[in-house]
């Protein structure tokens, strides 16, 4: 560096700014070369995005985008609370067949009338017992999501019987004759040894 140095201070000062307007012009002339590399390089991957781009595009096709309408028309509305209505008439309509929830007298009597029924039938009553007594409101009250829910976990009888099979088919087909609709959601028979076809019979009946 000294010798560098030396020969630079030996130059006449002319040759000094010659030699600082070199030095200046070169730098100058590396920058221009690395910006213009570097912006033809930019420029290649613009034009490669862009016909990236176009194939895309003729890929796709004409996309129409739908148009959303905001809010929900009159009509539809209106349309939308008659067909709630009328299924809230069906669905009152099937609660009026089912036992009312909301009458612990009519569950009595309804169990008094199983009983007499599988009596009749042959059958002897081991035990009738009920699951869910907790009383409801009237499904005359309710409306929507509530009136929906009363059909939700309903309570069930729950019998034992003991008896022949036909007197048990006897008693199933008698059901419907009943005051209100009840549903045979279970079933289990169990033969007894050396009866002569005797069962023990347990159902699971739906009210």
């Amino acid at each position: 560096m000294s010798l560098i140095s030396d020969k630079y201070q030996a130059l006449p000062e002319r040759d000094r700014k010659m030699l600082w307007i070199f030095i200046s012009c070169s730098l100058v002339a590396g920058y221009l070369f690395w910006a213009a590399a570097t912006w033809a390089q930019m420029f290649e991957t613009q034009k490669m995005a862009n016909r990236k781009a176009d194939r895309i595009e003729k890929r796709l096709g004409n996309v129409d985008i739908p148009k959303l309408e905001e809010g929900i028309s009159e009509a539809h509305l209106a349309t939308l609370k008659n067909t709630l209505d009328s299924q809230t008439r069906e669905l009152r309509n099937l609660a009026s067949t089912l036992l009312p929830l909301n009458d612990a007298g009519a569950r009595e009597a309804l169990k008094l009338e199983l009983t007499q029924l599988a009596q009749s039938s042959m059958l002897r009553v081991s035990r009738l017992t009920t699951s869910k007594n907790t009383l409801r409101s009237n499904h005359q009250q309710l409306d929507g999501q509530a009136l929906r829910e009363h059909f939700a976990n309903r309570p069930q009888f729950l019998f034992s019987l003991g008896g022949h099979y036909l007197n048990l088919i006897d008693f199933l087909d008698a059901l419907p004759e009943l005051s209100y609709h009840i549903y045979v959601t279970d079933i289990s028979l169990e033969s007894v040894p050396d009866s002569e076809g005797y069962l023990k019979i347990q159902l699971s009946l739906q009210i």
